[in-house]
């Protein structure tokens, strides 16, 4: 829900490597959906320092995040952010163009599963 008096507790958590993953996963997502500059340093040591990759990939993620936010107007920010009645962030940027059918295959698959006939 964004609230940064959460903060605490996700750090303890991110940095708890008895906990599983998933756990310092969410961790680090919540962080990211939180935004705030502060969270960077925290971030970044788990992005070098965590063993499991997937916590690794979600601190990329949540600092790509943090750093969009950092480079948005606050004018942007405020109109996305007046769409949604929710509080709700997706950790992954969406694609920032509209691509085909066939693009959108391709990155998913990385090859074309129907190539075409010449």
């Amino acid at each position: 829900m964004q609230d940064a008096e959460a903060i605490p507790a996700l750090e303890a958590a991110l940095n708890d490597l008895s906990l599983h993953p998933i756990v310092r996963h969410e961790a680090a997502e919540a962080l990211g959906a939180i935004g705030l500059e502060s969270n960077i340093p925290l971030l970044k040591n788990s992005l070098t320092d965590d063993p499991a990759q997937e916590v690794r990939e979600t601190c990329e993620l949540a600092l790509k995040r943090i750093e969009e936010m950092n480079t948005t107007s606050n004018a942007d920010v405020s109109s996305v952010a007046e769409k949604s009645p929710f509080m709700s962030v997706d950790p992954a940027a969406p694609a920032l163009s509209c691509s085909s059918v066939d693009e959108l295959r391709y990155f998913v698959y990385g090859f074309d599963i129907f190539p075409h006939s010449h």
